[in-house]
Parts: structure tokens; sequence; C-alpha cells
């Protein structure tokens, strides 16, 4: 959230430790996650002066940007997990009072970030002179922003897919359950599967992942590798002969189908010559539209292979057939 909030403004994401001792920094994005740093950070350290025999307190010069000149965003992550006494020194901040004997620059904005109350995460209210400074809103799940993340991060093609599949209820949060399956838990999965999916049995892997997102997901996680596991032969099809191979008609085979199909595109990468992307893309026309729509996402999430695959004229064609839900999700972002 913090990457792509730094792209939609078009600043750089600063990273403050570049910065030690306040030398001229560029407008930006400046992350500082509270949770790292204890209070006398951001309040300061008492330092005596022996000059002057009196006491003042000095701020670490990495933690908030000072130069008057400045532009850009404060990011403070974590706020509804902080001490009160940390929430204090944010109210200063926003006040644009300053801490320690050090003014935060004029042109800065913030940006506060934390965990609801209500979902064990350790928060609390916000104070109410910090609530009284800002607006408040709530940020959902993003399928779409999830899914281009997890292309970027090389997320198991299983999970991926078996996200596409799920939909809206992917991933889920419920207080009184103590095992739920959250994004950072998917990407667990997708670890465990990596690492574990050849040396355990199917018996054995359903309880490690049911570790991480319960058993009730669990049993659909696996059974949604089964579909796509069974499916490597079609994927052979597709590539060799794409109108011969049938179409599924069961919504959660064709999920894991194009899953497979995607997965061997990436796997292949380099290695994908123009009658292979000429067979995907005859496939690809075949699929119901929205999931002709998934594999078109897929597809174009390795570089190489969207440079490749726009030197076929029915590429153009098949990639401007959807062009209007792959616009709406980047706009989304």
């Amino acid at each position: 959230c913090v990457t792509q909030a730094a792209a939609a403004v078009g600043w750089p994401l600063l990273n403050p430790h570049d910065y030690h001792g306040q030398r001229k920094i560029p407008p930006g994005l400046w992350p500082t996650r509270l949770q790292q740093h204890d209070e006398l950070d951001g309040s300061g350290l008492p330092w005596a002066s022996a000059e002057s025999e009196t006491a003042t307190r000095k701020m670490f010069d990495d933690l908030f940007p000072t130069d008057p000149d400045w532009e850009g965003v404060i990011f403070l992550d974590e706020v509804t997990q902080s001490s009160t006494a940390w929430q204090k020194i944010v109210g200063s901040l926003l006040d644009r009072a300053g801490v320690a004997g050090s003014n935060i620059p004029p042109k800065a904005r913030f940006v506060l970030a934390g965990n609801e109350v209500t979902n064990r995460a350790g928060a609390s209210r916000l104070l109410s002179h910090v609530q009284e400074r800002v607006a408040t809103f709530l940020l959902l799940f993003s399928m779409s922003d999830w899914q281009e993340q997890a292309a970027k991060d090389d997320v198991h093609q299983i999970v991926r897919s078996f996200g596409d599949f799920k939909g809206a209820s992917f991933t889920s949060f419920d207080t009184a359950i103590d095992i739920n399956p959250v994004p950072r838990k998917l990407y667990g999965v997708s670890d465990k599967l990596k690492m574990l999916g050849d040396k355990l049995g199917d018996d054995t892997l359903k309880l490690v992942v049911g570790g991480l997102v319960g058993m009730g997901m669990a049993n659909e996680v696996m059974a949604f590798r089964a579909h796509y596991n069974m499916l490597h032969g079609v994927v052979d099809q597709v590539l060799s002969a794409p109108g011969s191979c049938s179409v599924p008609t069961e919504p959660s085979v064709v999920h894991a189908l194009v899953g497979a199909v995607s997965e061997r595109v990436r796997s292949m990468n380099g290695d994908l010559k123009k009658s292979h992307l000429k067979n995907i893309v005859t496939f690809g026309n075949r699929l119901p539209d929205a999931f002709s729509g998934l594999l078109v996402r897929n597809v174009l999430c390795s570089n190489v292979v969207a440079e490749q695959i726009v030197e076929i004229p029915d590429g153009i064609a098949w990639i401007t057939k959807h062009k209007e839900p792959l616009l709406a999700a980047r706009a989304r972002r």
C-alpha cells in the first residue's frame, strides 16, 4: 500500500536511513514504523549542555525530516498499535508543534495507518486529540492489487489461481476464530507448496496448510491443487493443438486450467516460441470471456511474454478485447 501510494502521487518512496544527518532530501514519501522505535526516539533524548548548564532534548536525525523546504508525505505506520506516549507525540507532529526542539517542514503532510481495534492485532483506539485531526478511511482487500503484487513476489500459481476462483471470499477474518486465511498467511501457503509440495503426502501437506489458513480452506486448497496437477497434460495440448482440446465447464476446473497454463508460460518464459503464444491466444479465445481475461492478465505479468505476444496479430486483438477490465483494474490501483 505504501509503495502504491507513493507511485500514485508521483513521489519516490524514500529510505530515511539514506538521509542521516538531514542532508538535502528530495520530495517523496517518508515511512516510519512507530513500533520499531522507542518513544524517546520521537520525544528526544535528554541532552545536557556543559556550556549553558541546561538540559534539552535531542531527536534522532533520521526519524523525521526537518528541512524547512522539504515537501512530501510522512507516513506513520502502526499508529493504533503504538503506545499512549507515541500517540501524544503524533498529536504534536500533526499540530506542526515539532518534537525535541525540531520543527516538521510546513509543507509536509501526514498519512497514518494501523489495524482496527477489533482484529486482535494489539491495536487500541486513537487518542481523541489525534482522532480529531485526521480523516478516517477503511482500506478493504483488493484482489486485483493482491494479484499484481503476488505475481511480482512469485507467489505459487496454485495460490494465485485459487484466489481468482474464490474471489471476495479468498481472505476473511473472524475474531472468534484463531486461524484465519488472511493475505499474509496465503503467502505462507505458497512457501509451503514450493518447499514441501513434492516431499509430503497429500494428507500431511493438508495438515501443514491447515495450520496456516484453517482446515476448511485447506480442504479447498488441496482439492484445487488436485485439479491443477491433473491438468498438466491438457496444458501440453493447449501449447500444441489448442483447437482439439476440450474446454471444461466447471468453474474451479477452468480456474485451475488457466493457472496451469499461466504457470507453464512463466516457467518457459524466454523459451516460448511464437507458435506456443499463438496457440495460447487461440485457446484463450475459446474460453469464456471472464476466464480469457484472467489468462491475458496472467500472461502479461511476464515482460518477455508481453513483448512477444504483441508481435502476433491475434495477440493484439486478444489483449484489446480485454483491455477494459485490465485498464479498470489498473485505474483502481
